[in-house]
C-alpha cells in the first residue's frame, strides 16, 4: 500500500520527519466516532467540535464592532483577542499530542503541528527553505498557508480588508511551536490572499526578533501589520474605557460619568446622613483666548485648569469637565457651607495664575456657583441646576468670584 501524499510542503531534509508525523496523525483521525444523537464527535478518543469557519473570522469581527463600535481600537481588540485564544489553543493541542505520541525532540513536536493543521481544516502549510527551526534566539520560520480559512472568509464577501487577517492561523501556529521548542514565539502574517496577495505568508520568531525578520520581507514595509502582544487587548480595552469615561482634552471625568458617580455618592450620603458640596465653574475670558490664539491655546488653558483643580482637591472629590469651558466638582463631606466656599476660592486663585503658551502668558478667570447640602434630599439634576444658577449670579456680580446658592 502506497503512503499518503504529504499534506504539508517542507524542505527536503524535513520530509521524512514530517511523513512519520503524518502517519501518526492519520491514525488519530482514523479513530472517528460520531454520536450525533448525543451531540458528541470524537477523534482519537478526544471530543471535538465543528464550527463554521466564518464564526472565527469575518463574522466575529462584526460582532466585536457591534459592541465596541467601528474604530481602529476595535480592530486591535479583535486581533489581540483572537491571537491570544488561538495561541493558547495551539499550545494546548501541542501538549496533548506530544504526550499522546510520546514525542520529546523539538522538531518531532513541531512536525505534528502542520499535519494536524491541515487535517483540521485550518489550511495547508508550506515551510520555506530559509527557515531555521532551532531552539535558540535564531529560531525563524517562514511559511505559507494555502487555502487559509480566514483569507477565504473575507474573499468570499468581496470586501478586502486593509491589512492581513489570518490572526487565528498565526496564533495557533505560534502556540504550537512555542510549546514544541519551550520558548516564546509569535507569528506575523505579512501577505494575505484576502488583500490580493498570491498566498498567506507568515514569519515566526522570538518576540524581540520578529521586527528584524519582518524588515527582510519586502512586502511588509508597504502595509500596516499586526504584531501580537500577549494579552495586549487589556491595554486596548483600557484605552476605550478612558475614551468612554473621560474627557478627551483634559482627562477629567466626562459629564455622563460625573452624573453617574455623583448619584452613587449621593445615595451613600443619604444612607450615612452626611453632607455634600457641588461646584459649577465657568471660565471668564476663555473665548478671547480661543479667538486670539487658536484652539491649541484654548486646549492648553483647559489642561492647565484641570491640572490645577486636581492639585488642590482631595482624592475623595470628583472633578469633571462638563463641556466647553465649564467644569464641575463634587465635594465629599465638605464640612459646612463656609468650607465649600473656601474650596471654591482656592480654585479661583489657582486658575487665575497665568498659563504659559508659546512664550505668551494667557490669562483666564473663573466664576463659581456653589451648593452645600447638609442632607442630600434633591436629585442630581436639581443640584446641578442650583449650582449653575449660582454661577450666573457670580457672573452678574462681577465675575471671577464664588456665589453660594441660598438653598
Amino acid at each position: 500500500m502506497n503512503a499518503s501524499p504529504l499534506v504539508a510542503s517542507v524542505p527536503s531534509p524535513m520530509k521524512e520527519l514530517f511523513r512519520a508525523a503524518q502517519q501518526k496523525v492519520e491514525r488519530y483521525f482514523s479513530d472517528h466516532q460520531s454520536l450525533s444523537a448525543k451531540g458528541v464527535l470524537r477523534l482519537g478518543g478526544n471530543r471535538h467540535l465543528l464550527l463554521r469557519a466564518d464564526v472565527l473570522s469575518f463574522e466575529f469581527l462584526q460582532t466585536i464592532r457591534s459592541i465596541y463600535g467601528d474604530t481602529p481600537q476595535t480592530l486591535e481588540i479583535f486581533l489581540s483577542m483572537m491571537f491570544d485564544v488561538a495561541h493558547a489553543a495551539g499550545a494546548s493541542d501541542a501538549r496533548k499530542f506530544h504526550e499522546m505520541m510520546n514525542l520529546t525532540d523539538p522538531m518531532e513536536k513541531l512536525s505534528v503541528g502542520p499535519i494536524y493543521f491541515a487535517y483540521t481544516g485550518f489550511g495547508r502549510v508550506v515551510v520555506h527553505e530559509r527557515s531555521r527551526p532551532v531552539p535558540t534566539d535564531d529560531f525563524v520560520l517562514f511559511y505559507r498557508h494555502d487555502n487559509s480559512f480566514e483569507g477565504e472568509s473575507w474573499r468570499s464577501r468581496g470586501m478586502p480588508p486593509e491589512s492581513p487577517v489570518c490572526i487565528v492561523n498565526a496564533g495557533y501556529s505560534s502556540g504550537w511551536c512555542s510549546e514544541s521548542f519551550g520558548m516564546p514565539l509569535i507569528a506575523v502574517e505579512y501577505a494575505c490572499t484576502a488583500i490580493g496577495d498570491a498566498g498567506c505568508e507568515f514569519v515566526m520568531a522570538p518576540p524581540h526578533r520578529i521586527e528584524a525578520h519582518l524588515s527582510a520581507c519586502a512586502v511588509a514595509g508597504r502595509r500596516s501589520l499586526y504584531i501580537p502582544k500577549f494579552f495586549g487587548r487589556q491595554e486596548y480595552e483600557e484605552r476605550l474605557r478612558r475614551l468612554a469615561y473621560q474627557d478627551v482634552v483634559t482627562g477629567l471625568t466626562n459629564r455622563a460619568t460625573f452624573k453617574e458617580l455623583t448619584e452613587h455618592t449621593m445615595r451613600i450620603a443619604q444612607r450615612q446622613d452626611t453632607a455634600l458640596g457641588l461646584l459649577f465653574l465657568d471660565l471668564d475670558g476663555f473665548k478671547a483666548v480661543n479667538d486670539q490664539h487658536g484652539h491649541a491655546a484654548g486646549d492648553r488653558v483647559l489642561n492647565a485648569v484641570a491640572a490645577r483643580m486636581l492639585e488642590r482637591l482631595r482624592q475623595s472629590d470628583i472633578a469633571c469637565r462638563l463641556g466647553g469651558d465649564e467644569f464641575a466638582v463634587l465635594l465629599s463631606e465638605p464640612g459646612d457651607a463656609a468650607t465649600t466656599e473656601q474650596i471654591a476660592a482656592t480654585l479661583i486663585e489657582a486658575i487665575n495664575e497665568p498659563v504659559e503658551y508659546n512664550g505668551m502668558a494667557l490669562h483666564v478667570g473663573v466664576s463659581v456657583g456653589a451648593v452645600f447640602c447638609p442632607r442630600v434630599e434633591l436629585p442630581f439634576d436639581t443640584l446641578i441646576a442650583h449650582a449653575d444658577a449660582a454661577m450666573y449670579q457670580a457672573k452678574r456680580q462681577g465675575k471671577n468670584r464664588v456665589c453660594l446658592h441660598p438653598g
